[in-house]
C-alpha cells in the first residue's frame, strides 16, 4: 500500500505545470475577454466625457444665478438696516417705547410692513418684555419675555446683529436686530427686530428676471423657497444634503448637489451668504432641472447601447461556458477540502482529469490517507490516556507548555466547582490566588513552589495555594512536566484539598494558645496566694487568712473546671465519654453547682437568684456530676459576661415530660449571627476573642452532656437586654428515687 502511494505521488509530481494544458479554447476566450473589456472602457469614457461637458455648462449658468441672488439679498438687507436706523432716530418712536404704549406703537409701525421691505417688526423694552409685534416671527403675547429671540439679547446689550433666523412657523427670515436709544440722553431703552421673509413673494418681487430655482440652507435644514409640493405647500424644512451641510460648515462654495423633488431632480450649487463681518454665515443655492441631462443620457444610450449589449451578451455566454469547464471540478475539490477540514477523512477523492486539477486531486487524496491513518492512531492513544485521567480518583488538570488548561477530569470539576467548558483555554494560574498577584503568562506557583527533578530529568513542582473563586479552600499542588521527543509538551497537575487539615491545625494552635491564656490567670492568682501564704502565714490573722484561702479556692475551682472540660472533650473524641443517669432532685443539682461556683461569683460581687417551681420537688434522670458541670459552665459564663454586683437568675420549671433549667444574665447580649455557632467546639464569640477570655469548650461540652441525657439545650438573647441559656432533662418518677 505504501509503495503504490509512493509511486502515485512520484508520477503526480513529475508532471510540470504548463499553460498549454489548460486548452487552446481557454486562451482564446481570455483574449476575447480582454478585447471586450477594452471596448467597454472606451464606451464608458465617451459616456462620462459627454456628461461632464453638460454638467460644466450648467454650473456656469448656476453661478450667474448665485451672483444675482447675492446682490439682491444684500440690497434687501441694507434697506432693512436703513429702515431700522430711521425708526430709532425718530423722537416719537422713542417716546412711545418709554411710555410702553403698545397700541400706538403697532399703529405707528403697521404702514411700514406694507410699503417697505420689512415683513416683521418686533419691539422690546430694555428688560426684554414685548411692546409691539407685527408679523409671524413670534407669538403675539405683549409683555412676554422675548429675550430668547435670536439676537435680542445682543441688541439689549448694545450690539447689532444681522443674519438668518426661523419664525414660529418654521419659515426663513432675513433679520436685523439693533438696540434702541433715547434721542436726547442716548440711554438704552429697548431693542428692535426687523425682518423680511425669504419666500416666493420675495423672489417674485426681487428676482423677476431669474428663471432658476432658489434654495437656502440654515441650521442644517433645507428651505426651497420657490418650490411647492403637489398640495401647493412650500417644499421646505427638509434635511439638507450632506454636501450642502459640509459647504455650510466650511463656509465655501459647493459642487453640484442633486436633489429629488416632487417636480423632478434638480442640480443645485450652494454659496455662503455673508451680509456683514459679524453676521453668521448661511448657505443659498441656485439650481436647474435635470431634464436636459436625462435627454443627453438617452441619446448616449441609443448611440452606444447596442454595442455594449452585444459585447455583454458575448462575454456572458463565454463566461458561462468557461466557468462550467473550470468551476465544476473546483467545486468538487472544494467540497472534498471542506469535508477534510470538518474531520471526514474516510471518503476518497476522485477526479478523472489529466490536467493540473487532476494532479491536485490525487495529491489531496494521498494527503487524506496519511492524515486518516495518523488521526486513527492519535485517537486511539488519546482515548487510552483520557480513560486513565477520567478514572482517577484524584483531581487532575492537564495544561500545554504555555500553561493553558487543555483538559480536566470529573474529580477536578467537583473540587473546583467549575466545569471543564468554563476553564478550557484559561491560564492555569488563574485557578489560584497567589499573594493577590496576577500572572504574567507563567503560573506564579512555579516560582514560589518547591522544584524537584525526577530521575528521568522531568521537572516536578510542589506548592500549596488557595482557590481564586474560594480562598477558604487550600489545595496541595504537584505539577509534573510532560516531555515529547525530549521537549516540554505540557504539565499534569494533581490537586489535593488540604483545607480541612489546615483548619484543624489552626484550631489546634488557637486552642493551645487560648488554653494557655486561660490557665495563666488562675495559676498566677494561685501562685501569688501561695507565695503570700508562705511569707506571711505566721503573722496573718484569721480574717486575712480566710480571704487568701478563698482566693486560692476560686483559682483552684476555675483551674479544675478548665482541666475537666479538656478531659471530657478528649473522652468525647476518643469515644470514652459516658453518663450514668439516675433519678435526682433538681434542687440538689443546683445546690452542688452553687457550692462550687460561689467563690467565683464572690470575686465579682455577684449573687444567684434561684426560682424553683412550687409544689413537689422536680426529679430528673441525670448524671449528678455531669449535670452539675453543665450548670457550673452556664453560671460561669453568666458571671463573665454579666455586669459586676448584679444578680444572675436561675430557674427550674416543668415543661411537658421535661424539667427546664435556665440561667439568665443582664449582659450586652449576643448578636444573632453568633448564636448558631455558640455550641460548636472551639468557637468563641467576637467579644470573647477581643477580650481573650474562654477556650470555646464549655458550651460545646454542655451540649454533648445534655444530648447524652436525651435532653435539649439552647439560647435566647437580645442585644442590650441580656442572655438566657437553657437546657431540659427528662423527668423521673418519685418511686424510682426510693428504689435508688
Amino acid at each position: 500500500m505504501l509503495n503504490r502511494s509512493s509511486e502515485h505521488q512520484s508520477s503526480a509530481s513529475s508532471k510540470p505545470f504548463s499553460p498549454a494544458r489548460l486548452g487552446i479554447g481557454v486562451q482564446l476566450y481570455l483574449g476575447v475577454l480582454a478585447l471586450a473589456l477594452a471596448l467597454l472602457i472606451v464606451e464608458a469614457a465617451a459616456w462620462f466625457d459627454t456628461e461632464q461637458q453638460a454638467r460644466t455648462q450648467y454650473e456656469h449658468e448656476i453661478e450667474d444665478g448665485l451672483d444675482g441672488f447675492q446682490a439682491d439679498y444684500e440690497r434687501a438687507t441694507r434697506e432693512l438696516i436703513a429702515l431700522g436706523n430711521w425708526l430709532i432716530e425718530q423722537k416719537t418712536f422713542g417716546e412711545l417705547i418709554q411710555a410702553r404704549d403698545s397700541a400706538r406703537l403697532v399703529k405707528y409701525l403697521e404702514p411700514w410692513t406694507t410699503v417697505s421691505i420689512a415683513d416683521s417688526i418686533i419691539l422690546a423694552d430694555k428688560g426684554g418684555r414685548a411692546l409691539a409685534q407685527l408679523g409671524d416671527y413670534a407669538p403675539r403675547n405683549f409683555d412676554a419675555d422675548i429675550r430668547d429671540l435670536p439676537g435680542m439679547t445682543d441688541a439689549l446689550a448694545g450690539k447689532r446683529v444681522t443674519g438668518l433666523a426661523q419664525d414660529r412657523t418654521g419659515r426663513l427670515l432675513g433679520r436685523v436686530v439693533m438696540p434702541v436709544y433715547e434721542t436726547d440722553t442716548h440711554a438704552l431703552i429697548g431693542g428692535a427686530l426687523l425682518g423680511f421673509y425669504l419666500d416666493g413673494n420675495f423672489l417674485q418681487y426681487r428676482f423677476r428676471k431669474l428663471d432658476q430655482e432658489i434654495a437656502v440652507v440654515y441650521d442644517e435644514r433645507l428651505y426651497i423657497i420657490t418650490l411647492s409640493d403637489r398640495d401647493g405647500k412650500p417644499w421646505g424644512g427638509k434635511s439638507a444634503p450632506a454636501l450642502a451641510l459640509k459647504a455650510q460648515r466650511e463656509n465655501r462654495m459647493s459642487a453640484l448637489v442633486a436633489m429629488d423633488t416632487d417636480i423632478g431632480k434638480l442640480f443645485f450649487k450652494f454659496k455662503p451668504i455673508q451680509v456683514s463681518a459679524n453676521s453668521p454665515a448661511a448657505m443659498y443655492g441656485v439650481g436647474v432641472s435635470s431634464v436636459a441631462i436625462d435627454a443627453l443620457r438617452f441619446n448616449l444610450f441609443r448611440a452606444f447601447g447596442v454595442g455594449i449589449l452585444v459585447i455583454a451578451l458575448g462575454m456572458g455566454l463565454g463566461a458561462f461556458i468557461f466557468g462550467r469547464t473550470l468551476t465544476t471540478p473546483i467545486r468538487r475539490l472544494n467540497r472534498a477540502a471542506q469535508a477534510m477540514a470538518e474531520g471526514d477523512l474516510a471518503k476518497p477523492i476522485r477526479l478523472a482529469r489529466n490536467d493540473e486539477l487532476g494532479d491536485l486531486a490525487r495529491q489531496m487524496d494521498h494527503t487524506r490517507g496519511q492524515l486518516h491513518h495518523a488521526l486513527e492512531t492519535a485517537t486511539l492513544e488519546h482515548g487510552r490516556y483520557a480513560a486513565v485521567i477520567q478514572s482517577m480518583g484524584a483531581a487532575a488538570i492537564i495544561s500545554d507548555h504555555n500553561l493553558t488548561i487543555a483538559a480536566m477530569n470529573p474529580a477536578a470539576e467537583i473540587l473546583l466547582h467549575q466545569t471543564q467548558t468554563t476553564l478550557l483555554g484559561q491560564p492555569w494560574h488563574h485557578v489560584f490566588q497567589v499573594n493577590g498577584k496576577a500572572g504574567n503568562g507563567h503560573a506564579p506557583q512555579w516560582t514560589l513552589g518547591e522544584t524537584e527533578v525526577s530521575e528521568d530529568q522531568m521537572r516536578v513542582v510542589r506548592g500549596r495555594f488557595p482557590l481564586r473563586a474560594n480562598p477558604q479552600i487550600n489545595l496541595d499542588v504537584i505539577s509534573t512536566e510532560v516531555q515529547v521527543a525530549g521537549k516540554p509538551a505540557g504539565f499534569v497537575h494533581i490537586l489535593h484539598d488540604v483545607s480541612t487539615q489546615e483548619q484543624l491545625v489552626r484550631a489546634k494552635d488557637e486552642f493551645i494558645m487560648n488554653a494557655a491564656h486561660e490557665f495563666r490567670g488562675p495559676l498566677a492568682s494561685l501562685r501569688a496566694s501561695v507565695e503570700l501564704l508562705v511569707e506571711d502565714y505566721a503573722t496573718m490573722d484569721k480574717q486575712d487568712l480566710g480571704v487568701l484561702l478563698k482566693a486560692m479556692q476560686r483559682a483552684v475551682v476555675k483551674f479544675q473546671g478548665l482541666v475537666e472540660n479538656m478531659l471530657d472533650v478528649g473522652n468525647i473524641q476518643v469515644g470514652r465519654f459516658r453518663v450514668r443517669a439516675a433519678p435526682i432532685k433538681v434542687n440538689v443539682l443546683i445546690e452542688d453547682a452553687l457550692a462550687q461556683v460561689t467563690p467565683l461569683l464572690q470575686g465579682r460581687a455577684q449573687c444567684v437568684d434561684v426560682k424553683m417551681e412550687s409544689g413537689a420537688p422536680g426529679l430528673v434522670m441525670a448524671d449528678r456530676a455531669r449535670i452539675t458541670q453543665v450548670i457550673i459552665n452556664l453560671l460561669t459564663n453568666a458571671s463573665k459576661y454579666g455586669p459586676e454586683r448584679d444578680a444572675i437568675a436561675l430557674s427550674a420549671n416543668r415543661v411537658d415530660g421535661f424539667i427546664k433549667i435556665a440561667v439568665t444574665d443582664r449582659g450586652p447580649g449576643i448578636v444573632p449571627e453568633e448564636q448558631a455557632n455558640l455550641f460548636q467546639r472551639f468557637y468563641r464569640g467576637r467579644r470573647a476573642e477581643e477580650e481573650g477570655i474562654g477556650i470555646g469548650l464549655g458550651l460545646a461540652l454542655a451540649r454533648e452532656i445534655v444530648q447524652a441525657h436525651g435532653g435539649q439545650i439552647g439560647v435566647v438573647s437580645q442585644i442590650g437586654e441580656g442572655t438566657t441559656f437553657w437546657f431540659m432533662l427528662p423527668r423521673a418518677d418519685a418511686s424510682e428515687l426510693g428504689r435508688n
